[in-house]
């Protein structure tokens, strides 16, 4: 039966006074550290739970790549869209042409000045480049829910051709498996319901499919390994063409690494601070946004995305474009 959760803040207060009087291990309370995780609940004025009006980031579309440190770009690097950068330095460009197809905009431009790195730079930007802070982007990287789990304590695995159905909050104790042709199908409920997947380990060969116009947020805390050419909220052996509202997928990472080839993803990937190293390669669709203000973010292949990516530096030697 799919757990109701429309009086969210009230459930939030009772399992609260429960983890403060009891020890059964059963409950688990995640503090929010960055983001805004009142969105969750809805708009400030009230109105109670509106996940897919007020999700746990905020959407900006004015740039494609917002970056802490500089860029890399070389060979057949190509950014069709426009950058945002905190910090002008440091800048590599290995080659001749327009790398970036959008505008460039840089709050602190270097010790040399903004004139100088307009001068420097401009050849490789197809529109104008300027001074103008920046506006780093938000991503809810943790959440102030606390519900009861039904705990898993042995790795489940999902093997070809098999599909397991979850419809409520559960506690991956040991990990989640999804292997190659396998599917997890979330029963996610109507657009008044929120459900939490927590994991210690998450490995993912096969498909994610969500059913249902609910909110979920899938939470990884030590590993997260995507392999082949994966769909997440998305149902190309279910109903082919169809596509998940990335609004209703949230996924929560803690770990240190991040890889990814091929594949798409029908959601918003936010991971915290201790998440350095993102790989992304082949030809990729993240209908959503990366959030990784920490990591090195690396671009081989194509990889179209339809909000933005976020991360301390990148290092392009393929194709960022807009999706769709």
């Amino acid at each position: 039966m799919m757990q109701s959760k429309t009086n969210v803040l009230l459930v939030i207060g009772v399992l609260f006074v429960s983890i403060l009087s009891a020890t059964t291990g059963n409950f688990f309370w995640v503090s929010s550290t960055q983001g805004t995780p009142t969105s969750i609940f809805g708009p400030s004025s009230g109105g109670g739970l509106v996940p897919t009006v007020n999700p746990p980031f905020v959407s900006q579309n004015e740039y494609l790549i917002y970056s802490r440190e500089g860029l890399s770009l070389g060979g057949n690097a190509l950014v069709e869209g426009s950058v945002s950068l905190l910090n002008g330095s440091p800048m590599t460009f290995s080659g001749e042409k327009k790398f970036i197809q959008g505008k460039l905009v840089v709050e602190n431009p270097g010790v040399n000045g903004f004139t100088y790195f307009k001068n420097e730079y401009q050849d490789y930007v197809e529109s104008t480049i300027e001074q103008v802070p920046f506006n780093e982007p938000v991503c809810c990287t943790d959440f102030d829910l606390g519900f009861a789990f039904i705990e898993v304590d042995e790795e489940e695995n999902i093997g070809n051709k098999e599909t397991a159905e979850v419809s409520e909050d559960t506690y991956y104790q040991d990990g989640l498996y999804v292997g190659n042709g396998g599917t997890l199908k979330i029963l996610s409920g109507t657009s008044e319901d929120v459900t939490v997947l927590l994991f210690s380990d998450l490995t993912v060969k096969g498909d994610i499919v969500i059913e249902g116009s609910g909110f979920v947020i899938l939470k990884v805390m030590v590993t997260l390994t995507v392999e082949g050419d994966v769909y997440w909220n998305t149902f190309p052996n279910v109903n082919p063409g169809s596509e998940g509202d990335p609004k209703n997928l949230l996924v929560l990472y803690e770990g240190t690494e991040y890889s990814q080839t091929g594949g798409r993803i029908n959601g918003y990937l936010c991971f915290s601070d201790s998440v350095t190293s993102v790989k992304l390669a082949g030809n990729m669709i993240l209908n959503g946004a990366l959030y990784a203000p920490k990591a090195t973010v690396e671009v081989n292949g194509t990889v179209g995305v339809s909000q933005w990516m976020y991360g301390t530096t990148f290092d392009i030697k393929g194709t960022v474009n807009v999706y769709p």
